[in-house]
């Protein structure tokens, strides 16, 4: 019954925003990119919040969504935001930490207890606080924290059970600080790829796995050159649905109080297809492609990767919010 409400989820949200609605030509086309395949809930959710947008504005906003790197891989993405040649993307906090390294705080491994504790803290002051920083410190204006399921690790060679299972394995990380820290200290080799590459890296060995949701395994095929499937769970993703300043300087007040409104909606909406993306994925996986997926010593994964949490909060000079975190109920 999940599996039926949850196609039925993805069916109507992949409608959304392509029915005629009869409005006039709009007076303004926002581009909005993403990197993920289009039933992703990154892009349902895009769509969710641009027939809201079209709607409200009587037709005067249209948004214009792009997936699967049409744009660009993420770091093109944020670089035309702030230029101005890209008005919308999500993105990974990662790709923000060259100009906001206080972003890579939400990177962290097993930073959240589970999603009751992430919604909260990112719905919470702290997260109200990640965003002043945020758009304190770049042309960028934050519009809701969006979710990416729960990570875990897949590789080509072996089922990997404790970290000593990964000991001179590849694996694909993104570039940021903390990502390759926290591979390093598991045992890994970090190996930083663009995403728009990591299929034929994965196809030819060029990286011997890779970390990501279920979501993503499947929309991308990963589970092809990959059938080894480690819950590892050591990241419930932040994502950032962002907007240029650049753009929202130029749109008049009231147009500007139906983005946040919608963008609000918008969130809600993203994080529940999200959300129910996990447990399905993880079925079709296993089910549909023949994953062999494992349990993992995740108090091993957690004890190894206590530096890069306590170096991370020091580095960055936010102990307070790290504890505030962890203090969150």
């Amino acid at each position: 019954m999940k599996r039926t409400c949850f196609t039925i989820v993805i069916i109507v949200a992949l409608l959304v925003g392509f029915a005629a609605a009869g409005f006039a030509a709009p007076k303004w086309t926002l581009k909005c990119g993403t990197v993920t395949a289009p039933e992703h809930s990154y892009n349902l959710g895009v769509k969710y919040f641009a027939e809201i947008v079209e709607r409200e504005t009587g037709g005067q906003v249209k948004v214009e969504v792009y997936p699967n790197s049409i744009l660009g891989d993420e770091d093109d993405l944020v670089e035309g935001m702030l230029l101005g040649t890209i008005d919308m993307a999500v993105a990974a906090t990662a790709k923000l930490s060259s100009f906001v390294p206080e972003a890579d705080l939400f990177s962290l491994p097993f930073l959240f207890r589970d999603y009751d504790h992430w919604a909260k803290v990112l719905d919470g002051p702290q997260g109200a606080r990640m965003k002043e920083i945020i758009e304190s410190k770049s042309d960028l204006i934050l519009l809701g924290y969006w979710g990416c399921g729960t990570r875990m690790l897949f590789n080509s060679q072996k089922p990997v059970v404790t970290p000593d299972d990964l000991r001179g394995l590849k694996i694909r990380t993104m570039p940021g600080p903390v990502d390759i820290q926290t591979w390093e200290d598991l045992g890994a080799i970090p190996t930083p790829v663009a995403w728009p590459e990591l299929y034929s890296a994965l196809k030819q060995g060029v990286v011997d796995g890779a970390e990501n949701d279920p979501a993503n395994i499947i929309q991308q095929k990963f589970y092809e050159p990959c059938p080894y499937i480690s819950l590892t769970d050591h990241q419930i993703a932040v994502r950032l649905f962002l907007l240029s300043k650049l753009t929202w300087d130029r749109l008049p007040e009231d147009i500007q109080e139906i983005i946040v409104k919608a963008a609000a909606e918008a969130t809600l909406y993203q994080r529940e297809v999200d959300a129910l993306s996990v447990e399905e994925g993880l079925a079709i996986l296993e089910e549909q492609y023949g994953a062999k997926i494992n349990q993992v010593d995740k108090a091993k994964f957690i004890e190894l990767t206590e530096a890069v949490r306590q170096d991370t909060a020091a580095k960055l000079g936010l102990e307070d919010m790290y504890k505030a975190i962890l203090e969150t109920k």
